[in-house]
């Protein structure tokens, strides 16, 4: 059918033309921005999915710093303590000279001089030792102590997530258990007899003091709970777990305090009180052949006591660089998965390029054509 008002051929040819020249454009944009999804249009799921492995990469990179920085802090004190390892040594030396009968008073006096000016320098070391700015060896490492006090335990987080419920474990001397109520926790406390305090009754519930008969209350998801010595005065407090963390069934067991994250996001150090471990060693001397053979005992504790702190930050730094390698493959993995979602296949989008234009070209051709077809009527009305 011959016609002049309605071009068919034209308007199909207009229209692939259209669709292509939106494919010309994703594949330049693409090709541009090294990006084949510029926007949520390109691929809603996939951007959804990016950004997801976006915050894991950057979160994983900032959690193998801190890792870093965890090591090079653990570093420094195990460092520091290498120093008082040596020096005690040498405060033993003295000490088993000067137990020697053959040894003057006066040879035992120049002896307890360095004695003492040794032991001044651990002490100093103790109060001294720092990694920015805070002190790492006298106690007051971290702040994450019960009751808000400070305590040496220092928690780096080392993941690159968070979850905002504890640990679930147990404190002053008791395990993890189950229990259904306030009297059953109060028992198992008085029980373990942590440190040697015993009486232990309920304080507080919450912040508030303890309700008259509170001992049979059910005990509750998110609550803390506050018992109080009844020898020594001290208190400890119990956070029960979150309700989402408890089984069907199960009841609730306690937990010291609330731990920022789980036990696989954070890695926690005792960096010990290097002071009172050298509290003992502060009052000895090497004056007199007894004060010597005591001094002796006491700095065998002593140098057993930097041991074993050595060995907490030792195997703590193998764990933590163990942690960064891991942590750079996941890392590394993340990576690669966001590439294959996002990335510009260079190789197949020249391909769909190259492909479009020609097409365009075909297109541009064939609306020509099209627009020249009506033509064929004039011939008619000759």
């Amino acid at each position: 059918m011959s016609v002049v008002n309605t071009n068919v051929s034209a308007a199909v040819a207009q229209a692939a033309l259209t669709k292509n020249e939106r494919a010309l454009g994703s594949a330049m944009e693409q090709l541009s921005t090294g990006s084949k999804i510029n926007s949520a249009s390109d691929d809603a799921a996939g951007l959804a999915m990016a950004a997801k492995f976006t915050a894991q990469i950057k979160g994983l990179d900032m959690a193998v710093k801190n890792a870093n920085d965890a090591v090079s802090m653990i570093s420094t004190a195990e460092g520091a303590l290498d120093e008082v390892a040596t020096m005690l040594q040498r405060m033993r030396e003295l000490a088993v000279q000067s137990s020697n009968g053959t040894v003057t008073t006066e040879d035992r006096s120049y002896m307890d001089l360095e004695y003492q000016a040794l032991d001044d320098e651990i002490h100093r070391i103790a109060n001294n030792t720092q990694w920015n700015g805070e002190n790492i060896l006298d106690g007051k490492a971290g702040k994450d102590g019960v009751n808000g006090t400070s305590s040496p335990r220092v928690t780096f987080q080392v993941s690159a997530n968070f979850s905002d419920g504890a640990e679930v474990k147990g404190h002053a001397g008791i395990g993890p258990g189950t229990y259904t109520d306030i009297d059953s926790l109060e028992a198992a406390l008085n029980k373990a007899g942590s440190g040697g305090s015993t009486n232990w009754a309920i304080d507080k519930v919450g912040t508030a003091a303890a309700a008259t008969g509170a001992g049979t209350a059910a005990l509750v998801a998110d609550q803390t709970y506050t018992f109080e010595s009844g020898t020594s005065g001290s208190t400890v407090t119990f956070v029960m777990p979150h309700a989402s963390q408890v089984a069907a069934g199960q009841e609730l067991a306690p937990q010291a305090a609330v731990t920022a994250g789980t036990a696989s996001d954070v890695i926690t150090v005792d960096f010990g009180n290097l002071t009172t471990d050298m509290a003992t060693v502060k009052t000895s001397q090497v004056d007199t052949q007894q004060n010597s053979n005591e001094a002796i005992n006491t700095l065998d504790e002593a140098i057993k006591a930097v041991n074993n702190q050595r060995a907490t930050f030792g195997s703590a730094s193998n764990r933590l660089e163990h942690a960064v390698d891991n942590m750079t493959n996941i890392q590394n993995n993340a990576e690669a998965s966001r590439s294959r979602i996002i990335d510009t296949d260079y190789a197949e989008t020249t391909t769909e390029l190259a492909k479009a234009q020609i097409i365009a070209q075909a297109g541009t051709a064939m609306l020509a054509q099209a627009n020249q077809s009506s033509q064929s009527v004039l011939s008619l009305l000759r």
